[in-house]
């Protein structure tokens, strides 16, 4: 840039100082200006050759800009910087990145797994201390003890009875299986309904109300599985003390 003049002629490179003056007022500036402008330009020119060139090269000042060249520019060897990944590192970078990333991609994996087996735990616990009929599902052992069913017989049973019952809305805060749960356990264990009520985390006259509607259903559906013996087999079978005092 050994002229420093400045033609206010269009110039295809954004960064030079004459590009496309036409659109703007021209404004004279001095040759010192002028020549300061143009020695940042190459600086910038470059410093981007410098970093855009894949393996160490030498160039030339001249080549810098096809649009700075001038007659009284003197070429001058320069030394360009390599990148931190030449070609000569790119495979062995490329290898040790995969590694990393299989590393990584392990740990993130292991890490699920161990996640999704603490939120299976923590789901088991919170459905046990909730009084959900998930916390005796397929366990004919836990089923038995808080209703007195297994488990198949359970879950037909509440099929069958479901079929009675209109079909609740989503936004239920207990649904028809868990009201039906509740009901059996209340029932087997005889717990209070304001205890059931802060396990299910709602008003005692909810679980009232559940309670009688299942009874009541209960009741009307089921009543053909209740057989009474009749007078003759009583008296048959029926303790001594008791025939004496209560049979004519």
């Amino acid at each position: 840039m050994a002229t420093g003049k400045i033609h206010c002629k269009p110039n295809r490179d954004p960064a030079h100082p004459d590009h496309i003056p036409s659109l703007f007022q021209h404004v004279e500036r001095t040759p010192k200006e002028n020549q300061s402008k143009l020695q940042r330009f190459a600086s910038a020119v470059k410093r981007k050759i410098a970093f855009n060139t894949p393996t160490p090269a030498k160039r030339q000042r001249k080549v810098l800009s096809p649009l700075c060249e001038s007659e009284n520019s003197q070429e001058e060897e320069v030394y360009m910087a390599t990148p931190l990944h030449a070609d000569v590192n790119s495979q062995y970078f490329a290898e040790y990145e995969k590694a990393q990333y299989n590393i990584e991609i392990n740990n993130l994996r292991a890490e699920k797994e161990k996640l999704k087996e603490q939120n299976k735990e923590l789901t088991d616990s919170l459905q046990s201390a909730n009084l959900s009929f998930k916390h005796v599902e397929n366990n004919d052992e836990k089923c038995k003890f808080y209703t007195g069913l297994c488990w198949e017989t359970f879950i037909t049973t509440f099929q069958f009875l479901s079929t009675f019952v209109k079909p609740a809305p989503k936004n239920r805060m207990i649904n028809l299986e868990d009201q039906f749960f509740i009901t059996l356990v209340k029932l087997r264990h005889d717990m209070a309904f304001e205890l059931i009520a802060d396990f299910k985390r709602v008003s005692v006259a909810t679980i009232s109300i559940i309670f009688w509607l299942w009874i009541s259903l209960i009741s009307a559906k089921l009543d053909f599985l209740i057989k009474w013996p009749d007078r003759e087999t009583i008296n048959l079978t029926s303790p001594a003390p008791l025939q004496q005092s209560f049979l004519d």
